[in-house]
């Protein structure tokens, strides 16, 4: 269609925050880029399932995330639409980054208008061609924009008054999956795998109007019944999030006051005194049709909201200041690509000749079938490396995995999933597309040494914190005579 590009180097698919990364990272590699999104705004589930904090950019020896994942914090906090890297309250993590979703949505859309993307949004892929190996061009289908509501994504108007859809075909050179289920992946014939119990789904709210000076006071005088950082100076002060209330949820169950299938009451403070969200809800995966699953988030939601102004501290004047879009999926999924990342891997923090990316959360696993939790921390070093392969894939030689279905199994997902790693590997997989597209050889000495450079590895390992310009590492990474040598400090 003519109102529409025939062609680009590089499409990413899925305009989560791993996606947006991974589309300025190629774009700021010199590559024309499209970025397409079901949605009709950027930001995939930080701001239309509201997921935050961000968890987490640090391990216990030091930041391992930084580069265009730091830069967008920064930016976040220029709006004041975050708070930045604060120690976790609850002591699981290193760090946790709150975030205020409504700002999040207008820093991703200026920052994609500025680093001259080309934005598509409430646009779906729904078939790809390929040819010996590679993805030769995707077919698009996008809603009118002018009769297109705000806030509907494109899944949403398969039933009903559907505007007119109008599809056409894009020649590309690279493409990124950044859909967060391994969407064109699994479109192209890539080894895929679905777990046979996925985590359960939770939709979230906020409730402001919180007496947060009684709530600290109810927390620091029953500690023992709350999940805490050993730092006990953050009940007093600090960024505060709860999780506990293990006696109140008792006392309900015994009661058969409590409807909802969780031990415990999980609350993160946003960047606005006052207001917390809510991350107790917990709907099982395959609960029912979609309509089911909505119907019980909602009672859910209403059910805690009332249970909360009349239990809990603090909360008596509260109410429902936002909530989320759609429901937050844990887990769907996973491209098998050249390796697959394991729990031992996670668990004793492995290293890898061609590591991109670093991951820091230890293994979070919401049980399927009960109400409680599995966890289990990061030994050693307390961060692993996440290695090139898990990015790629081994049908499909232009296509490259940006966000939580990169290849691992179901118990290093539950460390991966997390946003800020997310991102780290939405910068790798961006860059890599950018190597795919200059003819170059996706090797380790081209995409690992760019990785240092960029700043995106921050490793607690290295002696020095010293980085090179932005500019000068892609312009070594993306000349075909460019020598990196071995005595560079990173």
């Amino acid at each position: 269609m003519s109102s529409f590009p025939s062609k680009t180097e590089i499409m990413v698919v899925g305009a989560g925050v791993a996606g947006v990364i991974a589309a300025i990272a190629a774009r700021r590699a010199g590559c024309d880029v499209v970025l397409v999104e079901a949605h009709s705004y950027p930001g995939g589930i930080a701001t239309q399932a509201l997921v935050q904090p961000y968890q987490t950019f640090h391990s216990p020896r030091g930041q391992v995330i930084r580069g265009l994942a730091e830069e967008y914090i920064e930016r976040l906090i220029s709006y004041n639409g975050s708070l930045g890297h604060k120690p976790d309250p609850l002591g699981f993590a290193t760090t946790v980054t709150p975030v205020d979703d409504r700002v999040a949505r207008r820093v991703l859309l200026e920052w994609i208008d500025e680093e001259g993307v080309e934005l598509y949004l409430s646009t779906a892929v729904t078939d790809v061609k390929t040819n010996a190996g590679r993805i030769t061009a995707l077919k698009l289908a996008t809603l009118d924009q002018s009769r297109l509501p705000l806030g509907i994504p494109f899944g949403h108007w398969q039933r009903g008054t559907v505007p007119e859809v109008q599809t056409w075909w894009m020649d590309v050179g690279a493409v990124v999956d950044a859909t967060g289920n391994a969407g064109v992946a699994r479109l192209a014939g890539v080894e895929c795998e679905l777990s046979d119990e996925c985590q359960p789904m939770s939709w979230l709210f906020a409730l402001a109007g919180v007496d947060e000076a009684r709530l600290r006071k109810h927390v620091h005088a029953n500690q023992d019944d709350f999940v805490l950082n050993p730092d006990k100076g953050i009940i007093e002060e600090g960024y505060l999030g709860v999780c506990g209330f293990f006696s109140l949820v008792e006392d309900a169950k015994a009661r058969g006051e409590w409807l909802v299938p969780r031990d415990r009451l999980l609350f993160f403070g946003t960047p606005h005194p006052g207001e917390f969200l809510v991350n107790t809800t917990r709907i099982p995966s395959g609960f029912g049709t979609d309509e089911e699953i909505a119907a019980e988030g909602i009672r859910q939601i209403e059910f805690l909201t009332r249970f909360f102004k009349k239990h809990v501290p603090g909360f008596k004047d509260s109410y429902i200041s936002r909530k989320a879009e759609y429901i937050g999926v844990r887990e769907s999924w996973r491209a098998v690509g050249r390796y697959v990342l394991t729990r031992e891997d996670v668990i004793a923090g492995a290293k890898f000749d061609d590591v991109v990316a670093l991951g820091a959360f230890p293994i979070d696993i919401h049980s399927a079938d009960d109400s409680g939790l599995h966890t289990e921390k990061l030994s050693g070093r307390g961060h692993y490396d996440i290695p090139l392969r898990c990015l790629l894939t081994n049908e499909v030689g232009n296509l490259v995995m940006a966000g939580r279905h990169i290849s691992v199994t179901r118990e290093a997902f539950a460390s991966t999933r997390v946003i800020p790693t997310s991102m780290a590997v939405g910068q790798a997989a961006g860059a890599t597309a950018a190597v795919m597209t200059r003819g170059m050889n996706v090797a380790v000495d081209h995409i690992n040494e760019a990785m240092f450079t960029q700043s995106m590895i921050a490793s607690p390992d290295a002696e020095s914190d010293m980085k090179l310009p932005y500019s000068l590492v892609h312009d070594l990474l993306l000349r075909e005579d460019a020598v990196l040598h071995d005595d560079m400090v990173f």
